[in-house]
Protein backbone atom coordinates (compact mmCIF):
# COMPACT_ATOMS: atom_id res chain seq x y z
CA UNK A 1 0.00 0.00 0.00
CA UNK A 2 2.11 2.85 -1.33
CA UNK A 3 -0.18 5.48 0.24
CA UNK A 4 1.50 4.77 3.62
CA UNK A 5 5.24 5.04 2.95
CA UNK A 6 6.47 4.46 6.51
CA UNK A 7 5.61 2.20 9.45
CA UNK A 8 6.17 2.56 13.16
CA UNK A 9 8.47 -0.04 14.61
CA UNK A 10 8.85 -0.24 18.38
CA UNK A 11 12.24 -1.80 18.90
CA UNK A 12 11.79 -2.61 22.63
CA UNK A 13 8.71 -4.65 21.77
CA UNK A 14 10.52 -6.31 18.87
CA UNK A 15 13.55 -7.42 20.89
CA UNK A 16 11.44 -8.12 24.00
CA UNK A 17 9.36 -10.78 22.25
CA UNK A 18 10.64 -14.21 23.34
CA UNK A 19 9.69 -15.76 20.02
CA UNK A 20 11.70 -13.16 18.09
CA UNK A 21 14.66 -13.63 20.42
CA UNK A 22 14.59 -17.38 19.63
CA UNK A 23 15.14 -16.69 15.90
CA UNK A 24 18.56 -17.05 14.34
CA UNK A 25 20.36 -13.97 13.08
CA UNK A 26 19.33 -14.72 9.52
CA UNK A 27 15.80 -15.50 10.70
CA UNK A 28 15.46 -12.06 12.33
CA UNK A 29 16.49 -10.41 9.05
CA UNK A 30 14.01 -12.49 7.00
CA UNK A 31 11.25 -11.68 9.50
CA UNK A 32 11.87 -7.91 9.28
CA UNK A 33 11.92 -8.14 5.49
CA UNK A 34 8.62 -10.01 5.52
CA UNK A 35 7.02 -7.33 7.74
CA UNK A 36 8.02 -4.65 5.25
CA UNK A 37 6.58 -6.63 2.35
CA UNK A 38 3.26 -7.08 4.14
CA UNK A 39 3.05 -3.35 5.06
CA UNK A 40 3.48 -2.22 1.45
CA UNK A 41 1.02 -4.90 0.26
CA UNK A 42 -1.93 -3.86 2.42
CA UNK A 43 -0.96 -5.75 5.57
CA UNK A 44 -0.88 -9.33 4.33
CA UNK A 45 0.83 -11.82 2.01
CA UNK A 46 -0.51 -14.93 0.30
CA UNK A 47 0.10 -18.14 2.24
CA UNK A 48 1.91 -19.69 -0.71
CA UNK A 49 5.50 -20.90 -0.33
CA UNK A 50 6.38 -19.95 -3.89
CA UNK A 51 4.95 -16.42 -3.52
CA UNK A 52 6.69 -15.84 -0.19
CA UNK A 53 10.03 -17.18 -1.46
CA UNK A 54 9.83 -15.03 -4.59
CA UNK A 55 9.03 -11.85 -2.59
CA UNK A 56 11.90 -12.54 -0.20
CA UNK A 57 14.35 -13.32 -3.01
CA UNK A 58 14.95 -16.87 -1.79
CA UNK A 59 14.80 -20.28 -3.36
CA UNK A 60 11.58 -22.01 -2.34
CA UNK A 61 13.57 -24.98 -1.03
CA UNK A 62 15.65 -22.69 1.20
CA UNK A 63 12.49 -21.04 2.52
CA UNK A 64 10.88 -24.33 3.36
CA UNK A 65 13.94 -25.97 4.89
CA UNK A 66 15.49 -23.10 6.87
CA UNK A 67 13.01 -20.28 7.63
CA UNK A 68 9.39 -21.42 7.28
CA UNK A 69 9.39 -23.49 10.46
CA UNK A 70 10.56 -20.59 12.71
CA UNK A 71 8.81 -17.61 11.05
CA UNK A 72 5.31 -18.89 10.26
CA UNK A 73 4.48 -19.36 14.01
CA UNK A 74 4.95 -15.57 14.42
CA UNK A 75 2.26 -14.86 11.79
CA UNK A 76 -1.52 -15.00 11.92
CA UNK A 77 -4.12 -16.11 9.42
CA UNK A 78 -5.73 -13.38 7.36
CA UNK A 79 -8.86 -13.43 5.23
CA UNK A 80 -7.71 -11.75 2.02
CA UNK A 81 -9.64 -11.42 -1.27
CA UNK A 82 -8.82 -13.53 -4.31
CA UNK A 83 -6.54 -15.93 -2.38
CA UNK A 84 -7.55 -19.06 -0.48
CA UNK A 85 -5.27 -18.25 2.48
CA UNK A 86 -3.05 -15.35 3.64
CA UNK A 87 -0.69 -14.42 6.45
CA UNK A 88 -0.53 -11.22 8.50
CA UNK A 89 0.91 -10.00 11.80
CA UNK A 90 -1.35 -8.73 14.58
CA UNK A 91 0.74 -5.70 15.65
CA UNK A 92 1.28 -4.76 12.01
CA UNK A 93 -2.49 -4.81 11.35
CA UNK A 94 -3.10 -2.59 14.38
CA UNK A 95 -0.54 0.04 13.32
CA UNK A 96 -1.81 -0.10 9.74
CA UNK A 97 -5.41 0.64 10.81
CA UNK A 98 -4.20 3.65 12.85
CA UNK A 99 -2.22 5.02 9.92
CA UNK A 100 -5.21 4.67 7.54
CA UNK A 101 -7.56 6.50 9.93
CA UNK A 102 -5.03 9.31 10.54
CA UNK A 103 -4.56 9.79 6.81
CA UNK A 104 -8.34 10.05 6.26
CA UNK A 105 -8.63 12.72 8.98
CA UNK A 106 -5.77 14.73 7.43
CA UNK A 107 -7.39 14.71 3.98
CA UNK A 108 -10.76 15.75 5.44
CA UNK A 109 -9.17 18.69 7.25
CA UNK A 110 -7.70 19.89 3.95
CA UNK A 111 -11.16 19.88 2.36
CA UNK A 112 -10.09 17.54 -0.42
CA UNK A 113 -11.24 14.23 -1.74
CA UNK A 114 -8.98 11.20 -1.93
CA UNK A 115 -8.45 11.70 -5.67
CA UNK A 116 -7.60 15.40 -5.31
CA UNK A 117 -5.15 14.69 -2.51
CA UNK A 118 -3.35 12.03 -4.52
CA UNK A 119 -3.26 14.26 -7.61
CA UNK A 120 -1.74 17.17 -5.71
CA UNK A 121 0.68 14.81 -3.97
CA UNK A 122 2.03 13.35 -7.19
CA UNK A 123 2.60 16.74 -8.89
CA UNK A 124 6.19 17.77 -8.40
CA UNK A 125 6.45 21.19 -6.73
CA UNK A 126 7.95 23.87 -8.94
CA UNK A 127 11.12 25.46 -7.69
CA UNK A 128 11.10 29.25 -7.33
CA UNK A 129 13.22 31.32 -9.64
CA UNK A 130 16.82 31.82 -8.67
CA UNK A 131 16.35 35.56 -8.18
CA UNK A 132 13.34 35.06 -5.91
CA UNK A 133 15.20 32.50 -3.85
CA UNK A 134 18.06 34.95 -3.40
CA UNK A 135 15.65 37.71 -2.33
CA UNK A 136 13.96 35.38 0.14
CA UNK A 137 17.32 34.65 1.76
CA UNK A 138 17.68 31.05 0.61
CA UNK A 139 21.14 29.77 -0.10
CA UNK A 140 22.00 29.71 -3.76
CA UNK A 141 25.16 28.98 -5.67
CA UNK A 142 26.54 32.34 -4.53
CA UNK A 143 26.28 34.11 -1.18
CA UNK A 144 23.28 36.43 -0.82
CA UNK A 145 25.37 39.29 0.51
CA UNK A 146 28.37 40.67 -1.24
CA UNK A 147 31.60 39.56 0.39
CA UNK A 148 33.42 42.15 2.39
CA UNK A 149 36.24 43.68 0.46
CA UNK A 150 39.69 43.07 1.76
CA UNK A 151 41.34 46.06 3.51
CA UNK A 152 43.37 48.15 1.18
CA UNK A 153 47.07 47.72 1.60
CA UNK A 154 49.17 50.89 1.80
CA UNK A 155 51.21 51.52 -1.31
CA UNK A 156 54.70 50.23 -0.98
CA UNK A 157 57.43 52.22 -2.61
CA UNK A 158 60.19 50.56 -4.52
CA UNK A 159 63.44 49.94 -2.77
CA UNK A 160 66.11 52.58 -3.41
CA UNK A 161 69.04 50.84 -4.99
CA UNK A 162 71.23 53.92 -5.36
CA UNK A 163 71.32 57.47 -4.13
CA UNK A 164 70.63 58.68 -7.68
CA UNK A 165 67.16 57.06 -7.48
CA UNK A 166 65.97 59.69 -4.97
CA UNK A 167 63.79 62.26 -6.74
CA UNK A 168 64.34 65.74 -5.36
CA UNK A 169 62.71 69.03 -6.27
CA UNK A 170 64.84 71.33 -4.13
CA UNK A 171 68.22 72.52 -5.46
CA UNK A 172 71.42 71.07 -4.13
CA UNK A 173 73.63 73.76 -2.62
CA UNK A 174 77.05 73.72 -1.08
CA UNK A 175 77.62 75.52 2.20
CA UNK A 176 80.41 75.57 4.69
CA UNK A 177 80.23 73.39 7.83
CA UNK A 178 79.58 76.35 10.14
CA UNK A 179 76.49 77.42 8.19
CA UNK A 180 75.21 73.83 8.03
CA UNK A 181 75.59 73.48 11.83
CA UNK A 182 73.70 76.72 12.40
CA UNK A 183 70.86 75.60 10.13
CA UNK A 184 70.54 72.31 12.05
CA UNK A 185 70.40 74.17 15.40
CA UNK A 186 67.75 76.68 14.25
CA UNK A 187 64.17 75.38 14.99
CA UNK A 188 62.67 77.59 12.30
CA UNK A 189 64.94 76.05 9.75
CA UNK A 190 64.02 72.53 10.87
CA UNK A 191 60.26 73.21 10.69
CA UNK A 192 60.27 74.13 7.02
CA UNK A 193 61.18 72.00 4.03
CA UNK A 194 64.68 70.68 4.39
CA UNK A 195 66.88 71.59 1.40
CA UNK A 196 69.43 69.09 0.28
CA UNK A 197 72.56 70.87 1.62
CA UNK A 198 75.90 69.14 1.30
CA UNK A 199 78.88 69.88 3.46
CA UNK A 200 81.71 70.94 1.17
CA UNK A 201 84.30 69.74 3.64
CA UNK A 202 82.84 66.24 3.58
CA UNK A 203 83.33 65.96 -0.19
CA UNK A 204 86.53 64.43 -1.56
CA UNK A 205 89.00 66.91 -3.13
CA UNK A 206 88.33 67.56 -6.76
CA UNK A 207 91.17 67.21 -9.25
CA UNK A 208 91.94 70.58 -10.94
CA UNK A 209 93.86 71.13 -14.14
CA UNK A 210 96.68 73.01 -12.36
CA UNK A 211 97.12 70.08 -10.00
CA UNK A 212 98.11 67.78 -12.80
CA UNK A 213 101.87 66.97 -12.70
CA UNK A 214 104.03 68.30 -15.52
CA UNK A 215 105.41 65.74 -17.89
CA UNK A 216 108.97 64.64 -17.16
CA UNK A 217 111.70 66.43 -19.29
CA UNK A 218 113.59 64.30 -21.76
CA UNK A 219 116.90 66.14 -22.53
CA UNK A 220 118.02 63.61 -25.11
CA UNK A 221 114.74 64.03 -27.00
CA UNK A 222 115.02 67.83 -26.92
CA UNK A 223 118.57 67.78 -28.30
CA UNK A 224 117.55 65.44 -31.09
CA UNK A 225 114.67 67.71 -32.08
CA UNK A 226 116.91 70.83 -32.14
CA UNK A 227 119.57 69.11 -34.26
CA UNK A 228 116.94 67.90 -36.65
CA UNK A 229 115.54 71.44 -37.03
CA UNK A 230 119.00 72.91 -37.74
CA UNK A 231 119.65 70.41 -40.46
CA UNK A 232 116.39 71.16 -42.23
CA UNK A 233 116.76 74.91 -41.99
CA UNK A 234 120.48 75.11 -42.82
CA UNK A 235 121.07 77.47 -39.87
CA UNK A 236 123.66 77.27 -37.17
CA UNK A 237 122.81 77.35 -33.52
CA UNK A 238 123.99 80.96 -33.14
CA UNK A 239 121.81 82.14 -36.04
CA UNK A 240 118.83 80.38 -34.59
CA UNK A 241 119.40 81.99 -31.20
CA UNK A 242 119.79 85.42 -32.82
CA UNK A 243 116.59 85.02 -34.78
CA UNK A 244 114.63 83.99 -31.72
CA UNK A 245 116.01 86.80 -29.54
CA UNK A 246 115.28 89.52 -32.11
CA UNK A 247 118.59 90.16 -33.77
CA UNK A 248 121.77 91.59 -32.30
CA UNK A 249 123.43 91.14 -28.99
CA UNK A 250 122.75 94.75 -28.13
CA UNK A 251 119.05 94.31 -28.52
CA UNK A 252 119.25 91.14 -26.44
CA UNK A 253 121.03 93.06 -23.67
CA UNK A 254 118.49 95.93 -23.79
Amino acid sequence: MSKLPYMKLFWPDFFGDARVAALSTEGKGIYLLLLGIMWTSGGWIAADDRVIARRLGLDVRVWRSRFKGEIVPLLSDFQAPLVPAAFTQKRLQKELSKAVDLRAIRIANLGMSEAEYERNRTVAPTKPARAKRAQAGHQTGRPNSAPKSAPEQPPQGRAIAHSSDIETTSPVTLEPPSQAAGRAADPAERSGPTPHNIDAAALPPRAMPQDEPAPAEDTALQRRLVADGLKRGGQSLSDLVRELTGGTDANRKG
